[in-house]
C-alpha cells in the first residue's frame, strides 16, 4: 500500500531540485515570460520545437513546481506549451500551515508561510444601547504583532460591526433578523498590524421596537 500523500511543497522543492534541462529552452520560456508580462498579460504560448521531448516535459514539470498551469498547446503536439499565470492554485503546503502566492519576477511563486504566533480575541458586552455606536473589543497590538484573518460577531439584535485600527475603518460587516452572526474571513486579503496599533470591534444597532440593552460578542482571529 502506498504511503502518505506527499505535500505539495515537498514535491515542488524536489522537482525544483532535480530540474535540468538546456539552458537554451529555459532562456526561450523566461524570455517569453517576461515578454508577456511586460505586456500585462498572464499567459504565453512558446514554441519549444527545437528541443527534444523530454527536455520539453521536464520544463513543463518545472514550470508547475513553481505555480504555473502549464499545458501543451491545442496543436502543437507536445512541442508547443501554453503557460498561465493568472489563475494563482489553490494548495496547501503541508496541512500545517497556509500557503502565500508572491508574485514577482517568476509572476506565482507558492511557498509555504507556517505561522509564527496565533492569536484569538475574544469580547462580550451585555450593555450595548441602542443608536450608540459602542465598543466590545479594544486590543493594543504587542510586540510580536499579526494579521487580522477572521471576525467572527454574533448578538442578540442585528446591527453593523466594524473593525478599527488607531481609529480608521479597516474591516466589518452587519447582520440581519435572518442570520445574527457575522463570520467574515479575509483570506488573501489580511489586515496587517504592527506594535502599537490599537484595534477596536464596534457595535451599531438601533432597535425601534423596544427599549434596554443588547448583548453582543465577538471574536478576532489573526495569525
Amino acid at each position: 500500500m502506498a504511503g502518505p500523500v506527499p505535500t505539495y511543497l515537498t514535491t515542488q522543492l524536489a522537482a525544483q531540485t532535480a530540474f535540468t534541462v538546456p539552458f537554451g529552452l529555459l532562456a526561450l520560456v523566461n524570455g517569453a515570460i517576461t515578454t508577456a508580462t511586460a505586456a500585462g498579460q498572464f499567459n504565453t504560448t512558446v514554441d519549444c520545437s527545437l528541443f527534444t521531448a523530454e527536455d520539453v516535459s521536464n520544463v513543463r514539470i518545472y514550470l508547475d513546481s513553481l505555480g504555473y498551469l502549464v499545458e501543451f498547446a491545442k496543436g502543437g503536439g507536445e512541442k508547443s506549451l501554453l503557460i498561465d499565470w493568472g489563475k494563482p492554485l489553490d494548495i496547501d503546503g503541508d496541512g500545517g500551515g497556509s500557503t502565500t502566492v508572491i508574485q514577482g519576477t517568476i509572476p506565482w511563486i507558492v511557498a509555504e508561510a507556517p505561522s509564527p504566533t496565533g492569536v484569538t480575541l475574544f469580547a462580550t458586552s451585555d450593555t450595548v444601547p441602542s443608536g450608540i455606536e459602542t465598543t466590545i473589543l479594544t486590543y493594543t497590538v504587542p510586540v510580536v504583532s499579526f494579521h487580522i484573518r477572521q471576525l467572527v460577531a454574533w448578538g442578540t439584535y442585528d446591527g453593523e460591526f466594524l473593525i478599527r485600527k488607531n481609529g480608521t475603518i479597516v474591516g466589518g460587516g452587519r447582520t440581519s433578523t435572518a442570520d445574527r452572526t457575522l463570520n467574515i474571513a479575509y483570506e488573501a486579503g489580511q489586515i496587517p498590524t504592527t506594535n502599537g496599533d490599537t484595534i477596536t470591534v464596534t457595535i451599531l444597532y438601533y432597535n425601534v421596537n423596544t427599549s434596554g440593552v443588547h448583548q453582543f460578542r465577538c471574536n478576532l482571529i489573526g495569525e
